[in-house]
């Protein structure tokens, strides 16, 4: 289904038409149709047969390659256009630009009925020709969606997508659809100096959490989520650190430094595990991932760097385990932080090279009360025991 609007689309010159070897006007992609002899038909209009030369999936793989060349072919054009600024453009202005070549990827699959899969599998590789790291552009693709909810990130895509009708029409590129104008507005939303912001940003991971119910029961796994949500809390309390979203078996948070963030992942693991050793029928460890980069806060959602690599520093890290990129180990290292070259688990999700471990130790407290959720950031008091609002 199109977004660009009817209007655009006249501006930008001629009639969008959808057509290709893997288009379906009429109900699911339309393959070759094999005759006798390994001949195949030409179409519906009578013209002679010819001999088969290409299966159906060669015939994709061509097409994948073919717009594979178009789309990067739209992306140096854009850059051209950009100037010598588009070489050390930061990572926020980075992440608009992609935007416009997602818009240009998603009308090229339009035209050829091609599925989203193959257009986030065109656009990755177009991307990190680009100077896009492949990681971040395989969590931009996964996003994507979200991001065309976002009005002001969706008007990038839609000008992105009008630029390539026009380029398809060998038109002029409309006004609204002008890279260096959109770059600006993307830049400036407010016509005001945009500053690049960096967060600190810490992600919690509750190892195992799928199986929870199986091995602990149902009572079991709540007080377990119940600890970690009020653990959680109470440390980014502590940190200064604001809670952005409840991801189901874990807390994403963002913190205005990489050391509060730090401070919070340390006092977090702490936490965990005095509940375990207070709680032995209720064993369960986690993993915590601290990213510090740039990143976007835009109608109440986070965006950008910051937020594209955190899950897989994340799931770098084992159980019991602090994962940290060098920029948050550059602005955290003190008396109280010591960090380590983070090494393969085995309770890691997937290992990623080049980060490193924050290290910490148990709590050491004398005759200390057991630890029950309820007392997590309150005094351990009959009286003043509370709940959590999960």
């Amino acid at each position: 289904m199109a977004i660009t609007s009817e209007s655009t689309m006249a501006e930008a010159g001629g009639k969008r038409r959808r057509k290709g070897a893997f288009s379906h006007p009429a109900g699911g992609p339309i393959a070759p149709q094999v005759l006798e002899d390994g001949l195949i038909a030409d179409g519906a209009d009578g013209a002679e047969a010819e001999p088969a030369t290409a299966s159906p999936s060669d015939l994709l793989q061509e097409l994948i390659r073919a717009q594979e060349a178009a789309l990067t072919a739209f992306a140096n054009t854009t850059m051209q256009a950009l100037g010598a600024p588009a070489a050390n453009m930061q990572a926020f202005d980075r992440y608009g630009l992609n935007l416009y070549v997602a818009g240009a990827a998603q009308e090229l699959a339009w035209r050829e009925a091609l599925t989203a899969q193959t257009m986030h599998a065109i656009l990755t590789t177009v991307l990190t020709e680009q100077g896009t790291s492949a990681e971040v552009a395989k969590s931009f693709n996964e996003r994507l969606d979200t991001a065309a909810n976002r009005p002001r990130f969706k008007a990038v895509m839609e000008a992105g997508r009008a630029a390539m009708v026009a380029s398809i029409a060998n038109q002029p590129v409309p006004p609204t659809a002008n890279i260096t104008q959109i770059m600006a507005g993307w830049s400036n939303p407010h016509g005001k100096a945009a500053a690049a912001q960096r967060y600190a940003v810490l992600l919690t991971d509750i190892i195992g959490s799928a199986d929870a119910t199986r091995k602990l029961g149902n009572s079991g796994a709540q007080r377990m989520l119940r600890a970690h949500n009020s653990i959680v809390r109470a440390a980014l309390k502590d940190c200064k650190g604001e809670e952005v979203k409840h991801t189901g078996d874990g807390i994403l948070a963002v913190f205005a430094k990489p050391s509060d963030a730090a401070d919070a992942a340390i006092a977090i693991q702490q936490d965990i595990f005095a509940f375990c050793r207070d709680n032995p029928d209720i064993p369960f460890a986690i993993r915590i991932g601290l990213e510090y980069a740039e990143g976007l806060k835009d109608e109440g959602e986070y965006f950008g760097p910051a937020f594209t690599t955190i899950a897989s520093i994340c799931d770098a890290a084992g159980g019991g385990d602090i994962a940290a990129t060098e920029a948050v180990k550059a602005q955290s290292t003190g008396a109280n932080t010591k960090y380590a070259d983070l090494t393969p688990s085995p309770t890691a999700k997937k290992f990623l090279p080049g980060l490193f471990k924050l290290l910490w130790a148990p709590k050491r407290v004398l005759n200390a009360p057991p630890l029950e959720y309820r007392h997590i950031g309150t005094i351990s008091t009959p009286e003043q025991k509370q709940t959590d609002d999960f």
